[in-house]
């Protein structure tokens, strides 16, 4: 029989899949050798798949804030003068080698990603998880933004469409834990980002900081420890 030729929603549907698929087998096995194997032959996939382009969103209505905070206001972010070069966390080590592999891959890439013009940065209160696991990848990519970092994770989880027929992975629909949100993570939101998240909110009731915590923990692995906030100087 003739080879069918996917689609490329089934293409990219399929690479997503493969890449989940390598990471819930690192949270179950972080250090299994075969799995670091694994994942570099799966190396020129899984860069197909965070290389994606940049989404496209239909309108909805606007979000309602949800423990979300807006900084001032600013103009374009020049992509070269953007990312703030953060103090190397003393103790930034990699669990394991398969983590490293996964750091690895992603950084060149949240690297590679400009944030939009005209994009507001916000602040969110997180769990403690989340909040280590971005920092983990920060202190262990030599500083990286950590904006950047959640925007780009953003930009590439949520999805494209969102109305009241859309799939959501069952993933992003996990129901957080109840606990203290006391630590903040800052992102850069523009008007398609926004009506995407709004989107969610409207038509599944999934909240900015309920998206952000199943982003954040389908995408990175845990922390080898939980990362405390940076204590600002007072004036």
């Amino acid at each position: 029989m003739p080879k069918v030729k996917e689609t490329p929603e089934e293409a990219e549907a399929r690479k997503k899949k493969e890449f989940e698929a390598a990471l819930a087998k690192l949270q179950r096995v972080p250090n299994d050798v075969a799995l670091v194997r694994h994942i570099q032959d799966s190396a020129p996939r899984l860069q197909e798949v965070l290389s994606l382009g940049p989404v496209q969103a239909g309108i909805v209505a606007a979000p309602a804030r949800d423990n979300v905070t807006e900084e001032p206001a600013t103009a374009d972010v020049p992509p070269a003068e953007e990312p703030e070069r953060l103090r190397k966390f003393p103790t930034a080590t990699v669990a394991s080698p398969t983590v490293q592999v996964i750091f690895n891959q992603l950084e060149p890439q949240v690297r590679d990603f400009r944030i939009p013009a005209r994009a507001k940065k916000r602040s969110v209160a997180v769990c403690e998880d989340v909040f280590s696991r971005v920092s983990h990848f920060s202190f262990a990519s030599d500083g990286l933004d950590k904006g950047l970092i959640l925007s780009f994770l953003l930009d590439r989880h949520i999805p494209k469409e969102i109305g009241q027929e859309t799939s959501v992975a069952r993933w992003l629909m996990r129901e957080p834990e109840k606990e203290d949100r006391i630590r903040y993570l800052p992102f850069y939101e523009d008007v398609k980002l926004k009506r995407r998240l709004a989107g969610l909110k409207e038509f599944h009731g999934l909240s900015k900081v309920t998206l952000i915590e199943n982003v954040v923990s389908q995408a990175l692995p845990p922390s080898p420890h939980n990362v405390p906030p940076t204590r600002r100087r007072r004036a």
